[in-house]
């Protein structure tokens, strides 16, 4: 934090490039997530970032900053790598409707159809978080249509490539 305007510094030589990195995230800082990966930080990295366990993707993809999800799908970020409560970081992106970052996270290969640790997959989480008030508003989230489209799109190429693979070919004699 630079202590002179309040505002998040880039890179704090003083944290390790890992809190760097969940910091540069937490600020939606694209400058710090790119001098703290440069530093050595893990994508993969597990740690007790605001009271629970998380990783810098799914602390990306809960904020909805499609860059830099996209910076720590290049370096090499566990697409299901989960938070202590089983959820992925598209299940935080879908439930918090931010549909260009499922979008992205779906085709970079992340597991639409997987549980969390109450057995609920992504599409579930939109039903969960329709009511949800962000802090700091009045409003719910509401439904994510968007969304719903892409969770939906993703589930029947899923299925029409199943198809395909399990239709014998037609043998005449």
């Amino acid at each position: 934090m630079n202590k002179t305007c309040g505002t998040p510094s880039p890179f704090d030589p003083s944290q390790s490039p890992n809190e760097g990195l969940m910091h540069a995230i937490y600020h939606n800082n694209i400058e710090g997530v790119k001098m703290s990966l440069a530093a050595g930080a893990n994508v993969n990295t597990s740690n007790n970032f605001l009271g629970w366990e998380s990783t810098p993707l799914i602390e990306a993809a809960q904020k909805g900053n499609l860059q830099v999800v996209q910076w720590l799908i290049d370096g090499g970020a566990d697409l299901d790598a989960s938070d202590l409560h089983g959820k992925t970081a598209l299940m935080w992106a879908a439930g918090s409707g931010y549909d260009k970052v499922v979008q992205l996270l779906i085709d970079n290969g992340a597991d639409f159809e997987r549980k969390d640790n109450e057995g609920k997959t992504a599409l579930d989480q939109i039903a969960w978080m329709k009511s949800y008030v962000p802090f700091g508003s009045t409003q719910p989230l509401g439904n994510n249509v968007p969304t719903i489209h892409v969770l939906n799109a993703a589930k029947a190429s899923k299925q029409v490539k199943q198809k395909s693979k399990t239709r014998r070919p037609n043998l005449k004699p």
